[in-house]
């Protein structure tokens, strides 16, 4: 993703580091949470 990230905007994100967090939870309505996930894909807007 870093090298993906300098092709697209010509130079390294400004903090050095970079995550995607995916998350499925119930916390703030004290329920269950299950969820599926296929497969990510991450283009740039011109795509």
């Amino acid at each position: 993703m870093l090298a993906d990230h300098e092709r697209l905007f010509g130079r390294r994100p400004n903090t050095g580091r970079m995550a995607v967090a995916i998350m499925t939870d119930g916390d703030d309505t004290n329920s269950r949470a299950q969820a599926f996930y296929g497969d990510l894909r991450f283009r740039s807007r011109e795509q």
